[in-house]
């Protein structure tokens, strides 16, 4: 054979069923390899990082209490309700009735005594007997007014009860009228009472600017009338209704009592819940996967539909271990306690979630 027989004729070119067969047994497999895993880290970062804690927001909340003992009377605040710190909410009145017209009805038979006192005298005396006698009738319409002043404290007590019956259809027409009527009744007669109180008080000043009674003229009565003065200012502040007020801003999260209920002292009758907070509470359980300290950074993800991501720092860690609320903790037995780690760290700025929300805390190192 010559040796021109041995050349090649041409490339036989290889079918593309062929080369798309050997791509797919040869190529495919790491194509769909790496896709796989590109695909399980984006969402495995995205949306499924483990963090090393569960934390909460940090919920703020205050109570109204009562000091004191008494009756619960107009209470303004309703659920969810945002008040100011300041704010008069509800009013406690502390004294038994009963007990402040005895108390008055002590002072005013003491008034009487001191009256049945004063003997006549010559014409030289004859101007500290009328100005004592005008002291006298003073302290008089004194207790009277507060005695008025205290019913008129329990009418309005009434009207306000009935008012918020009345608007829901529990009682009838004629029971709001009764309770209306009583309580401008007394408005009425302290409105009265306070200007007598006030002209007579005007013709002591005018007697005592005309006629100046000397320091030795009936002493002893005017000490004993200065008593009296000090026991009705005490029986007054007594009586006074205690005004409670809020604490904090924020929002009412719960009403404890209502219009009308006795309550205790320190019993608390409203709940504030404070609408930010600064911080996330979180629990580092045993093993201690690291050490918390402070400055250190994490990061925070929120469990909304966005999982938002912020960073904040460390701002205090806790000095022992304490028992973590279940909120915080996987599904496990109920009978076994978990305890934890507690550090506090800083809320990041633009992060939106609310007070008690949980998000995931992961410490950077």
């Amino acid at each position: 054979m010559s040796p021109s027989s041995n050349k090649p004729k041409g490339v036989i070119p290889t079918p593309l069923s062929v080369r798309w067969r050997e791509f797919r047994l040869s190529t495919m497999p790491g194509v769909v390899v790496l896709v796989t895993l590109a695909a399980a880290g984006y969402l495995w970062k995205g949306f499924m990082v483990p963090a090393t804690v569960v934390g909460r927001v940090e919920t703020i909340q205050a109570n109204v209490v009562s000091t004191k003992p008494g009756a619960l009377t107009q209470l303004s605040a309703f659920r969810f309700q945002r008040v100011n710190a300041g704010e008069t909410l509800a009013t406690i009145i502390t004294t038994d009735p009963r007990l402040t017209e005895a108390n008055l009805a002590v002072i005013k038979a003491e008034v009487e005594l001191l009256r049945a006192g004063i003997t006549p005298m010559d014409n030289l005396q004859r101007n500290a007997i009328n100005y004592e006698q005008l002291r006298l009738d003073l302290m008089e319409q004194k207790v009277d007014l507060a005695g008025t002043r205290i019913k008129l404290q329990l009418a309005e007590a009434e009207y306000n009860r009935m008012e918020s019956l009345f608007s829901d259809k529990l009682v009838s027409q004629s029971d709001y009228d009764n309770a209306k009527a009583s309580r401008d009744e007394y408005r009425t007669q302290v409105q009265e009472q306070s200007q007598l109180v006030a002209d007579i008080e005007e013709s002591i000043k005018r007697i005592g600017e005309t006629h100046p009674v000397t320091p030795d003229t009936q002493s002893q009565l005017r000490a004993a009338l200065a008593v009296q003065e000090r026991k009705i200012a005490l029986v007054e502040a007594e009586s006074q209704p205690l005004v409670l007020t809020a604490p904090i801003d924020g929002l009412v999260s719960l009403i404890h009592r209502r219009n009308g209920e006795n309550i205790a002292a320190g019993e608390p009758i409203v709940t504030i819940s404070a609408s930010h907070t600064d911080h996330i509470v979180g629990y580092l359980r045993q093993p201690l996967p690291i050490e918390p300290k402070t400055n250190m950074t994490v990061r925070v993800r929120s469990r909304g539909p966005d999982r938002a991501i912020g960073h904040g720092r460390i701002v205090s860690v806790g000095a022992h271990l304490q028992p973590i609320n279940d909120a915080l903790l996987p599904p496990t037995r109920p009978d076994v306690e978990s305890l934890g780690l507690p550090f506090l760290v800083s809320l990041p700025q633009g992060l939106a979630v609310h007070p008690g929300e949980l998000v995931d805390l992961t410490i950077l190192r």
